[in-house]
């Protein structure tokens, strides 16, 4: 029992923890007697509201929330990431693939260059040597599509020269008309 002063019949509690709570008062005489008869008060304090049950569900939700999005922003990370190591393994095996083609058709073009020099050289010498017109016409046709092929044979080597290299532009005058008239 705590004993108020005669003056100020009044009691204070500070800092008490939500809960409910049972406060029995006695009644003091003037002349020191204390009454038998007790009276009963029932206090209930409640929680503030982000210490209430609801709000621990909701904090419970918000960390499964977050703990959701964490996962399916690694997982969707990760993806992206094996999708960008697929796309680069792909263009190096495309890469490597050109390579392959470029480099089979520089060992053709090799092997398509000698016999066609081959063919040329004795080509020139008959037809310097031939007098007769129709059999020379047939020469120099026969010639004419062995130096076209030979000039296709070296432009493909070119072509893998420019794509070994980076390429230089060389300028030169040339007959327009004559160019293509040939």
């Amino acid at each position: 029992w705590q004993l108020t002063p005669e003056a100020l019949p009044q009691v204070t509690y500070t800092n008490l923890s939500p809960g409910t709570y049972r406060l029995e008062v006695r009644l003091v005489y003037h002349d020191g007697s204390v009454a038998d008869e007790v009276h009963t008060l029932t206090i209930i304090i409640t929680p503030p509201f982000y210490l209430t049950p609801w709000a621990f569900i909701l904090y419970a939700l918000a960390l499964l929330g977050l703990v959701w999005f964490a996962y399916r922003f690694v997982t969707r990370r990760q993806q992206a990431r094996r999708r960008m190591e697929r796309m680069e393994a792909e263009a190096r095996q495309s890469k490597e693939m050109e390579e392959m083609k470029v480099d089979f058709f520089t060992n053709v073009s090799h092997e398509l260059r000698t016999p066609l020099t081959l063919i040329i050289s004795p080509l020139d010498a008959m037809i310097r040597h031939e007098d007769d017109t129709a059999k020379k016409s047939a020469l120099t046709l026969m010639h004419r599509n062995a130096q076209r092929l030979l000039a296709m044979v070296n432009q493909i080597l070119d072509f893998n020269k420019l794509e070994r290299q980076q390429p230089r532009l060389h300028l030169s005058n040339a007959d327009i008309v004559a160019f293509i008239d040939d």
